[in-house]
C-alpha cells in the first residue's frame, strides 16, 4: 500500500507564475525504516494545462550535494484540480536521515502555483520527520543552484510524494539454505 509523503495540505499562499525553475519541498527522511519512493506528484490549480517534469533528488545528511535520484512528467490538461496529479518512477530506495527534494519545473508565465507563503502541508511521519520550501535556479535542478528552508513547514507549488514499505526480502536479503 502507497503512502504519501504530505497527509494534508492545510493552506494556500499567493497564486504565482512568474518564476521558471524547479520549485517544491525539502524533507527528511527518518532515521528508521526509509521508505522506497514510487511517484511524484504536483498540485494541479484550476486552468493549469501545462506537463511538469518532476525530480526526487538527494541532498545527503547534510545538504552538501545534490543528485537527481527519479524523475517523471505529469499533464495538468484535462486533470482535476485541488488535488495532487502523480507520474509514476522507477522505485528509489530512500536512504535513512538523508535530505531529499521533490522538485516541479514550472515555466514563466505558466501554469499557476502556490507560493510557499501560506502554502503549509502536513506530512506523514513515516516518510518524513519535517518538510520546508526548496527551489533551484537551474533546471535540471544542481547544487550551485538549490536555495531552501528547512522545518517551516510551508512549500511551493505543492509537491508530494508516494512510497511503499521495503518488503521482507529487500530489508533483510534473500538467503538460500542447502547442502
Amino acid at each position: 500500500m502507497s503512502t504519501n509523503l504530505i497527509a494534508s495540505v492545510t493552506g494556500f499562499g499567493a497564486l504565482r507564475s512568474n518564476f521558471g525553475a524547479p520549485v517544491g519541498c525539502i524533507f527528511l527522511a527518518p532515521a528508521t525504516n526509509p521508505l522506497i519512493a514510487t511517484a511524484l506528484g504536483r498540485w494541479v490549480v484550476a486552468g493549469n494545462s501545462g506537463t511538469h517534469t518532476i525530480y526526487l533528488c538527494d541532498l545527503g545528511t547534510g545538504i552538501l550535494s545534490l543528485t537527481i535520484k527519479a524523475t517523471t512528467s505529469v499533464n495538468t490538461s484535462g486533470a482535476t484540480s485541488g488535488q495532487f496529479l502523480y507520474g509514476a518512477i522507477t522505485p528509489v530506495q530512500m536512504v535513512a536521515s538523508h535530505y531529499y527534494a521533490v522538485l516541479s519545473v514550472e515555466v514563466n508565465t505558466g501554469d499557476q502555483w502556490y507560493d510557499n507563503t501560506g502554502t503549509t502541508c502536513t506530512v506523514n511521519a513515516t516518510v518524513a520527520q519535517n518538510i520546508g520550501n526548496a527551489y533551484d535556479l537551474n533546471t535540471p535542478p544542481d547544487f550551485a543552484g538549490f536555495n531552501y528552508n528547512v522545518n517551516n513547514g510551508v512549500q511551493y507549488v505543492p509537491c508530494d510524494l508516494q512510497a511503499v514499505a521495503p518488503s521482507v526480502s529487500t530489508q533483510i536479503g534473500v538467503f538460500l539454505i542447502g547442502p
